[in-house]
Order: C-alpha cells, then sequence, then structure tokens
C-alpha cells in the first residue's frame, strides 16, 4: 500500500525543482523502512500523521506551480512589449486574435486588384476588386487582357459576403448607415470606347457614385458642376465634400441626404491644379490644400459661401504632396510629402491651419500609408510595413495594434511577397474603437503573380486589443 501510494504521488507531483515543500522521499521514508512485525495500529497513526503532510505538501506545490506561470506569464508579456513595440513603450499587452477560422479552398484567379473597402458602425460593407486575366505580373494590361469588376457586399459585419460584376469600380468607399459616397472609375464597353480617343482596355470616366442601400448598389452621382477628377470624396455629419476637375478644380458639396453635387458659391482654388484635397470638418466646415505652386490651403465655416486663406502646410519642393486626412473644427490632420524627401511626414495643425506641427513617430521608410482620425484625439494609421497603429493622446505616442506579418492577430494574412506587385491591407475605420482591415489571401505564384486569390476581413470592437477574421472566398 505505501509503495502504491508513493507511485501515484510521484505520478502527479506537481513540485517544481526548488520548492520549499516537504521532499516526498523523506517524508515517506520511515514509513517505507518501518518493520512489517509493527502492528495494524501504529501503521494506521503512522498513515494518519503522513497523509496530512502528504495534504499539504501538494498544496504548497501547487501554490508554488501557479505563482510560477504566473510569473512566466508576465515576464513574457513583457518580453513582448520591449522587443515588438518599438513605437510603444506605455504599452501593456500584445493584441489577440479570436481562433483561427479555416482557409478557403481556391479563389479567385488572374491579378487581383482591390480597389477600396468601407465598413458602416451598423455591419454593411462593401469591397471592390478587379480581376484582370492575361494581364502583366504588375497589373498592366495588354491587347490580349480581359477584366471583370466586381462589387463584393456583407450586411453582418464580414461573417457572409454576395459578390456581383459592375461595370464600375470605386475607391474608398465611405459608409454611414445606409448612404454612402466614393470616387471611382466608370467603365466604357468596347462599343463606346470605338472612336474614343485611344482608350486603353479596361478605361473609364473618373465619377463620383452614391449609395442608398448600403454599398449593394452605386449611381453616378448627379452635378451641375465638373464631376471628373476626384477619387476621393469626404463624408462627415452626412454631408459630402469632393473635389470636381475639368478645365479648373472645383469644390463640390452635397447636404446630408442630398441627392446631387453643387459647386460651392465661391471658389478658393483658381486654376487647373491636379493635387488639390477637401475635407469637411463639421457642420459647415470644410478645408482645402493644394501642394503644388503656389501652395495653397482654405478654409469655410459657412458651407463654402466664403473661403479664409491660411498658412499652407510644410510641403515644399517640385514634387510636393499634400493629402488631407481628416478634420475636426480647429484639429486638421495631414500627410505631407516634400519634393526633395520622398518619405511622407504626418502633420497636424490645432489653430485651423494657421499652424503646423510635424508628428514624431517612427513610420519606417514608407512612411504613413492610410489615416484615418475618428476626432481630435483618436486616430488610426497604416505605414508602409503593414503595421497599423492608434493614437488616443492626438499624435503624441502611436501604440501597433495589428500587423500582416503578426500571425497572433492577422493568422490568414500571405501577403504577396518577391512578386512585382505588393499591395497594402485597405484600412477602413469606423469610431474610435471599431476597424476594419482587408488583406489579401494568396496560394501559389504564377508569372511572379499571385496563382488564386481570397481575402481576409479584420475586425475589431475594442481598439485594436482583439481581433476576429472573417475568410472572403472569391
Amino acid at each position: 500500500m505505501t509503495d502504491e501510494l508513493l507511485d501515484r504521488v510521484r505520478a502527479v507531483d506537481p513540485l517544481p525543482e526548488g520548492s520549499i515543500a516537504p521532499p516526498f522521499e523523506s517524508v515517506f521514508a520511515p514509513l517505507a523502512d518501518m518493520p512489517r512485525r509493527r502492528g495494524r495500529h501504529r501503521r494506521r497513526r503512522m498513515l494518519g500523521l503522513l497523509l496530512p503532510a502528504v495534504s499539504v505538501a501538494v498544496a504548497i506545490g501547487v501554490m508554488v506551480v501557479a505563482v510560477t506561470l504566473r510569473a512566466g506569464r508576465n515576464a513574457n508579456r513583457q518580453r513582448v512589449v520591449a522587443t515588438g513595440h518599438r513605437h510603444t513603450p506605455n504599452a501593456t499587452s500584445a493584441p489577440t486574435s479570436a481562433p483561427t477560422p479555416s482557409v478557403p479552398a481556391g479563389g479567385m484567379s488572374g491579378i487581383v486588384t482591390v480597389w477600396g473597402a468601407g465598413f458602416s458602425s451598423v455591419g454593411d460593407g462593401v469591397i471592390s476588386l478587379q480581376q484582370c486575366l492575361r494581364c502583366e505580373p504588375d497589373g498592366n494590361q495588354t491587347s490580349h487582357s480581359t477584366d471583370t469588376e466586381w462589387l463584393l457586399t456583407t450586411s453582418d459585419g464580414g461573417r457572409s459576403w454576395t459578390r456581383t460584376a459592375r461595370g464600375y469600380y470605386i475607391q474608398r468607399p465611405l459608409l454611414a448607415g445606409q448612404d454612402g459616397w466614393a470616387g471611382g472609375l466608370q467603365m466604357l464597353s468596347p462599343k463606346q470606347a470605338v472612336g474614343a480617343a485611344e482608350w486603353e482596355p479596361g478605361s473609364g470616366i473618373a465619377r463620383y457614385f452614391v449609395t442608398r442601400d448600403g454599398g449593394r448598389s452605386w449611381s453616378v452621382a448627379p452635378s451641375a458642376a465638373p464631376n471628373e477628377g476626384g477619387s476621393v470624396a469626404s463624408l462627415v455629419g452626412g454631408a459630402v465634400w469632393a473635389v470636381g476637375l475639368g478645365s479648373n478644380a472645383t469644390i463640390l458639396r452635397s447636404p446630408p441626404r442630398g441627392e446631387r453635387l453643387t459647386a460651392t458659391a465661391s471658389q478658393p482654388i483658381q486654376g487647373e491644379y491636379t493635387n488639390v484635397h477637401v475635407e469637411g470638418a463639421g457642420a459647415g466646415s470644410a478645408y482645402v490644400v493644394n501642394a503644388d505652386v503656389p501652395r495653397q490651403a482654405f478654409a469655410t465655416h459657412d458651407d463654402g459661401r466664403t473661403w479664409q486663406r491660411l498658412t499652407p502646410p510644410p510641403c515644399t519642393g517640385k514634387y510636393a504632396f499634400a493629402r488631407l486626412d481628416a478634420a475636426f473644427r480647429q484639429t486638421v490632420w495631414l500627410t505631407c510629402l516634400s519634393g526633395n524627401d520622398r518619405t511622407p511626414r504626418l502633420v497636424r495643425s490645432v489653430d485651423g491651419g494657421r499652424s503646423w506641427r510635424q508628428l514624431s513617430v517612427d513610420w519606417g521608410d514608407d512612411g504613413p500609408q492610410q489615416l484615418a482620425a475618428v476626432n481630435a484625439d483618436v486616430a488610426w494609421a497604416l505605414n508602409g510595413e503593414g503595421e497599423l497603429l492608434r493614437t488616443t493622446n492626438a499624435g503624441a505616442t502611436w501604440q501597433p495594434v495589428w500587423s500582416a506579418t503578426d500571425a497572433r492577430v492577422s493568422p490568414l494574412s500571405r501577403p504577396i511577397t518577391k512578386l512585382t506587385a505588393s499591395p497594402l491591407p485597405i484600412l477602413s475605420v469606423q469610431s474610435a474603437d471599431s476597424a476594419s482591415i482587408v488583406t489579401l489571401l494568396n496560394r501559389g505564384t504564377t508569372r511572379r503573380a499571385a496563382k488564386l486569390t481570397n481575402l481576409v476581413v479584420y475586425r475589431t470592437a475594442n481598439g485594436g486589443q482583439s481581433w476576429q477574421a472573417y475568410p472572403v472566398r472569391l
């Protein structure tokens, strides 16, 4: 009986090396060497003393193991923060993902290009993509190429999708409930292209599009002003601001639930400029910047009836570029690309564009590629390395919350590597805590391009602390 009890305890011995609990061997030694002639009464008494000691030893061992494991987890968490989050000395934990869903089989062949993606806070979403067969690896078309424009839509946040072919594609769709706006290209049929001015396969006319059903169908937005040119609209508080490029750059606006884009009463930009961006900033307010020479910046707070000249952003040089990312009354977020230094920089104004300050953060070699601010303090930004950062203190510090190469939060991502085409993930932000990312899921290669392509949608509702993956089979 003693040997059997000893073997059982050894089998479940939880005590780590170095424990201060009594060793089981020394506890059982007196009993194991006890002469057999001793009476049953003494053995029972010895066992009565021994079993409590064993119970105490086991309890102490369990406590030691629990403390050791907890300390180990804390140490591992601290090591992750120290080595993996070079942007966040104040971060406390790494983002996580939900259980990994199964990878969809098959996929779409040819060169797949995702033009844009947008989600609303109520679960509607849209992804616009193009499939090109017999294209060059870099996506360029030839006389033998055929392309199809596809629209993917969801009404349950990305759990299920409907795919339809469309005669247009849209870029950066913006949804507010069931309403949405986007810039894009209205494709020309072969019959329409006959006699046109040297249209290449897949060419079309730049338009603005509007939806009233959560992105399932889009129509060309009617306009009393030039509707060509700009591919990015601004949707703030239901009002839409856009740039129409004809012979002159024209600032366009539509009120909440409006059906037409109309030119504002006065126009701040005079002449034909191609680097003009407009961003709504709240009721009646908007900002316009132009980084080309002469550099210009304007603001309106009366729906475009009057414009005030501002200090131009610090983007200088022959090929300077300024992209308005977001604006909230007196706060303006802007990505700046100077002519000499080709690394994008993030600058911000907190006084309505009268002065600008560059935000200090290590964005990598390619700088910020996509930025979405939801208020004056909270913004999400995707850099050229496929890493998503988030700030909650107006850009003073940034925390990494997702990465295309981090299997903990993007277990299904398969970014194209060693290929001509290397598209970035596409970011869509719904609120200070909610965001969505669309990435490619590639299988195999052919002619330096992905052989088969599916998509994955990653969504968070807690500021990037955890992510849910939704595979999208194409």
